[in-house]
């Protein structure tokens, strides 16, 4: 018998791999990474984050999250530039217009997937797992800084 801890752990490999391709294939172009992305700059709101403060909320490396922020520039929904008083620092700024647009656009798309992704499971259940994700997402936080 596999030890449960070791089940849940390639559980939730396989798990982000099926939830990226399935809503990879309802989002008409862009990825759920891309579509995560621009959901984690629009939580900074009217502050510009740094490239590096991005990718910490979103969870990346820099270089991962300045690879998806340029494509993301291409498409308009957001500019990438230098911080006018340490131009060592990227400013991502979001265009707020194009994303307020994508999320009117997909918004019955992206209810529709959280629906049938999150179905028959209880509100108590959803609850345990995002307390748990949580708890696992803060020992790898910890498990970082040393």
């Amino acid at each position: 018998k596999i030890p449960e801890n070791l089940v849940i752990y390639g559980y939730i490999f396989t798990v982000a791999n099926k939830i990226q391709a399935s809503g990879d294939k309802v989002m008409e172009g862009l990825t759920m990474r891309q579509q995560f992305l621009l959901i984690s700059l629009s939580l900074f709101e009217d502050y510009a984050p740094t490239l590096q403060e991005l990718a910490e909320v979103f969870g990346s490396s820099y270089q991962n999250v300045k690879r998806m922020a340029t494509q993301l520039e291409d498409k308009n929904f957001l500019e990438i530039r230098k911080d006018p008083i340490d131009r060592r620092k990227i400013r991502i700024i979001l265009n707020r217009k194009q994303f307020d647009e994508l999320q009117g656009n997909f918004s019955n798309v992206t209810s529709d997937f959280m629906n049938r992704l999150y179905a028959g499971i209880s509100a108590d259940d959803l609850q345990t797992i995002a307390k748990s994700l949580v708890k696992i997402n803060q020992n790898l936080d910890e498990m970082g800084q040393n």
